[in-house]
């Protein structure tokens, strides 16, 4: 009797599981196809929504795409670390490029190119092509297409904040020592 019940309770989990799994799903989906094939608001809603989607998603992805670079760019100041002067590179939101050289600021302008990780550079009137690497938010590698050479940077704001804190440590020590 008992093995009867339970092999019941089987049959009766395994007919809940395969209508959760299988006839729920399946019901959903048949609901929201007459919802959106209907003549109602949501109907044409949804329509338009798959359609609008359906058009633009290239445009969207790489409009997206370019935010996300453009932010990482602008999120902070980069610090030229291969230079024997004190360099920071300020990308701005606008396209405008702050190089500062030992505190002087030199103006200049930039134009990502998303499609293939790369940047051009105007100063002076003169335009030069670059790749970009970034490296865990913290460096950024600029390769001069013309050349071979490099430009690195670090992340200034967070390099800032690391000599900030290690400075105001010594400091406290020093004070503590009198």
């Amino acid at each position: 009797m008992k093995a009867l019940l339970a092999l019941f309770g089987l049959i009766a989990f395994i007919l809940i599981v395969r209508y959760v799994v299988v006839i729920l799903p399946k019901q959903a989906k048949e609901k929201y196809n007459e919802t959106k094939n209907s003549n109602t608001s949501i109907g044409k809603t949804i329509r338009d929504s798959e359609s609008m989607i359906e058009t633009n998603y290239g445009k969207i992805k790489k409009y997206a795409q370019k935010s996300i670079s453009k932010n990482y760019l602008t999120g902070c100041t980069w610090m030229l670390t291969n230079s024997e002067e004190n360099v920071l590179y300020t990308f701005r939101n606008n396209g405008e490029l702050l190089i500062t050289k030992n505190g002087i600021v030199f103006k200049a302008e930039y134009e990502l190119i998303v499609d293939n990780n790369s940047i051009l550079i105007t100063q002076d009137g003169v335009t030069e092509h670059y790749s970009i690497l970034n490296v865990y938010n913290d460096f950024l590698f600029i390769h001069k297409i013309s050349t071979d050479s490099i430009l690195t940077f670090a992340n200034y704001t967070k390099f800032k904040d690391e000599v900030k804190s290690a400075l105001n440590k010594k400091a406290n020590e020093l004070y503590e020592m009198k």
